[in-house]
């Protein structure tokens, strides 16, 4: 008699049970299946109690001995939540069309941390829903991790961009009527000057409809906080970034930036051959190929979920040698291993989050649930070759991945000057999360080096005028 084989550890039963109510939000969106706007205020309204009900839970178990919790059920949580996250910037894409402009520059701040789900009402969601009449749409910053300044950005109709808006909430009463507890809020929502419709609020005190109010009856202590005055800084340089003309030097936050859009290029995408590779590991369980010579995918699926050491991912390595992104006779071989999904990733992601990857729904679903895994292999080598086709130099001093320069010779009235093109580390994470061309990046690059050839005098001019304002 055969001895019995130990039966898998099955999974985290509070776990699987939020990965299901994860699911049950994220499908209907995706397939578009929602009548109004009040469905996707109520699918906000869900993610943001799924989000802190994780956080409870993860909570609970790093805090009270009694739970007995492992370490890889507290990390299962964590990824859990990194999921609900990344959907929740999915929905800020979908709000801000895309458009990185509007997004990236509300990216730039600490991490907000999430609070463990109460049972008493959110006077951040009160606000949002009593200042909608006024101010349009709410989308909640807290579901999110790309924006983390203000708390709410509002959207209505016609209008180029949103408004932002920090809000800070004050108790004005708390009485106990029967097993409830009534609690009356104050709130002040403040937001930049000069944005757009700002100046056709009017706002009536007396007004009841909403509980929130643009304007506080009496000055409250915490508007006066070191902390307030800087999260008011961080939103006004936020909309001076969104609001800046492009291709004109300028000053936020009296530091000298200069902002440009380049059009997309034509540059075929990755993901015809990610889509391949996907068929292909759901029938057989792995597949790897490349793209443009600088690129292989190794994709695995697993109906039950991955082990670290999976012998799929040692096959890989055979395969890289193989592939033809690798040079045969020069040591310009610098691999760059990426996930293109990892729950362990620190945020924020300025990248389009997968849930938008143009891959069949099921795919995203697999995701989700740990049985699909896309890892990109970069030749940086490739890449650089690339950008030096552009006329560019490239220094790559060490052997690390991300130790990448671009270079630039200026000539001008002045004598020449070496320019080193602004970090392309975020363009080049985002080409790869994205399932992007190298030739996307080599064009960035290139269309930097065009504007500042054209604009390094105004650059040197606001420099020196700096440098003079500096001696007065």
């Amino acid at each position: 008699m055969t001895e019995p084989e130990p039966p898998k550890t099955p999974p985290f039963e509070v776990g699987d049970a939020f990965l299901q109510r994860l699911e049950r939000i994220v499908v209907p969106l995706l397939r578009r299946q929602f009548r109004s706007a009040q469905d996707i205020w109520k699918l906000q309204l869900d993610l943001y109690r799924l989000q802190r009900e994780v956080q409870a839970s993860i909570t609970k178990r790093k805090s009270d001995p009694r739970s007995k919790a492992s370490s890889d059920e507290i990390q299962a949580l964590r990824s859990i939540r990194w999921h609900a996250r990344a959907f929740g910037d999915t929905l800020a894409w979908a709000f801000h069309h895309g458009d990185r402009s509007l997004l990236y520059p509300m990216s730039f701040n600490e991490k907000v941390p999430i609070e463990p789900w109460t049972n008493e009402p959110s006077p951040l969601v009160i606000a949002a829903e009593g200042l909608s009449p006024r101010l349009g749409f709410p989308l909640l910053h807290d579901i999110t991790d790309i924006l983390r300044i203000g708390d709410v950005s509002f959207f209505r109709a016609g209008l180029e961009r949103p408004m932002t808006v920090e809000l800070k909430a004050s108790v004005v009463s708390r009485e106990r009527d029967g097993d409830q507890v009534k609690i009356q809020y104050q709130m002040s929502a403040v937001w930049p000057a000069g944005a757009e419709h700002a100046e056709s609020l009017p706002v009536d005190p007396g007004d009841p409809a909403p509980m929130a109010q643009a304007t506080p009856r009496r000055r409250q202590a915490g508007l006066d906080s070191r902390r307030f005055r800087k999260q008011l800084e961080r939103m006004s340089d936020a909309h001076a970034q969104r609001t800046a003309d492009l291709g004109k030097p300028t000053k936020i936050g009296g530091r000298p930036a200069l902002f440009l859009r380049m059009e997309a290029d034509d540059s075929p995408t990755h993901w015809p051959v990610i889509r391949r590779l996907i068929r292909r590991a759901r029938r057989t369980g792995y597949a790897s190929g490349s793209a443009e010579q600088s690129t292989m995918y190794v994709v695995a699926y697993s109906a039950d979920g991955f082990e670290a050491d999976d012998p799929a991912f040692v096959r890989a390595g055979t395969d890289l040698g193989a592939s033809d992104i690798w040079y045969a006779d020069t040591n310009r071989n610098m691999m760059r291993i990426t996930p293109l999904v990892d729950p362990s990733q620190r945020g924020p992601h300025r990248w389009m989050p997968y849930f938008l990857y143009p891959i069949p729904l099921t795919s995203r679903v697999d995701i989700l649930h740990g049985r699909l895994i896309i890892l990109s292999i970069l030749n940086v080598g490739r890449l650089a070759d690339a950008i030096q086709a552009e006329g560019l130099r490239v220094e790559m001093p060490g052997r690390h991945a991300n130790s990448m320069s671009v270079l630039l010779d200026v000539p001008s009235d002045e004598g020449s000057y070496l320019v080193d093109l602004a970090n392309l580390e975020e363009n080049i994470a985002e080409m790869i999360m994205e399932g992007g061309s190298i030739q996307s990046v080599a064009a960035l690059a290139a269309h930097m080096a065009d504007n500042i050839r054209d604009l390094l005098p105004d650059m040197m001019r606001v420099a020196r005028e700096d440098e003079d304002r500096s001696a007065e």
